[in-house]
């Protein structure tokens, strides 16, 4: 969809809205297909040469909070009671051959290396920082998405 707007017009900025529970509805496991869904929408953001605002509308929490502070700087927006939760996801290596088990987590780690490398970048924060910050739950207002630079603005009527 991203790559279709632009192709439409390459002078319009793209408006995202967000939100979503990510992985965290429910406390159910997600895959890494998730997790790299996300990451690809991230990639594709990079990507085109539209700009693309970001507007949380409730809940950014988990993987959707790496997607709501990946839009253009300066214009990463929250409604004001909004809620933003930056978490590791989990994900289950299922029984199988030691050797497939190695291979599944090296996997694991990678994608947790550039869901660090993403959020770090965008939030201009040290890698370790977030890896940190990812071990346990860490639940952000709307103010404090914006003082930690998860967004730029909270969005008010004036």
């Amino acid at each position: 969809m991203l790559l279709y707007l632009e192709y439409e017009s390459k002078r319009k900025p793209i408006h995202l809205y967000i939100n979503s529970t990510g992985d965290l509805e429910n406390n159910k496991i997600v895959n890494l297909n998730g997790i790299s869904d996300v990451i690809s929408i991230v990639d594709v953001i990079n990507y085109i040469s539209s700009d693309v605002y970001t507007y949380c509308l409730g809940k950014a929490y988990g993987i959707s909070c790496m997607l709501a502070c990946s839009g253009k700087k300066g214009y990463r927006f929250s409604l004001k009671n909004s809620s933003f939760c930056l978490k590791q996801s989990y994900s289950v290596i299922p029984f199988n051959q030691a050797t497939n088990i190695e291979i599944q987590n090296k996997e694991i780690m990678n994608t947790k290396k550039k869901v660090i490398e993403i959020i770090a970048k965008n939030t201009e924060k040290d890698q370790t920082i977030i890896s940190e910050i990812l071990e346990r739950d860490r639940y952000f207002n709307a103010n404090e998405a914006v003082d930690f630079n998860l967004v730029d603005y909270i969005l008010e009527k004036e």
